[in-house]
């Protein structure tokens, strides 16, 4: 999971240009992936986080990727 800011189109447009590093890897840099599952907080909130991938990039550079996804939680968000 990855700790975001609270503005979705925001986080959305910066998986787009790519300012987000893996959290699993520390390699790669995620990219948007569809959606995590929604989720049910324990204030009875709902909420459906944006997902990003690192890519396989496979010998492309200096990086490499690990081809793992991360939910994009914002700041704040309570415990499930």
């Amino acid at each position: 999971m990855l700790i975001v800011k609270n503005d979705p189109p925001a986080v959305d447009a910066d998986l787009a240009a790519g300012r987000f590093l893996c959290p699993s890897c520390s390699n790669g840099i995620l990219a948007r992936w569809e959606f995590a599952r929604r989720r049910t907080l324990r204030d009875g909130q709902e909420l459906r986080p944006r997902r990003g991938h690192c890519p396989k990039v496979g010998g492309c550079g200096p990086r490499t990727s690990c081809s793992r996804t991360s939910a994009c939680c914002g700041v704040g968000t309570p415990p499930r």
